[in-house]
């Protein structure tokens, strides 16, 4: 398995969060394709999605999450600790 780490920024606050996961070896062949799109294009690029995943990361497990309206952003991703461009 491949350890993900997503920093996420809430530009208002100026806090920071650290939403880290496994993915499979199969994916981590090319993160890129996978985890990239997720993250620019898919879900992860989502503001209601990014929220949850901040409030998370600061073990907030309560379920009233608001979109974030652009406010959550990746300050860093890496994959297995090399740095990926999904800004």
């Amino acid at each position: 398995m491949a350890q993900v780490r997503v920093r996420l920024k809430d530009t208002t606050t100026g806090e920071e969060a650290t939403h880290e996961y496994e993915i499979t070896p199969e994916r981590a062949d090319d993160p890129d394709d996978c985890e990239g799109f997720y993250w620019t294009d898919g879900n992860g690029a989502c503001d209601c999605n990014r929220v949850q995943f901040f409030k998370g990361a600061l073990g907030d497990t309560g379920d009233g999450a608001l979109c974030s309206n652009g406010r959550i952003v990746i300050v860093e991703a890496t994959v297995d600790g090399v740095t990926r461009d999904w800004k």
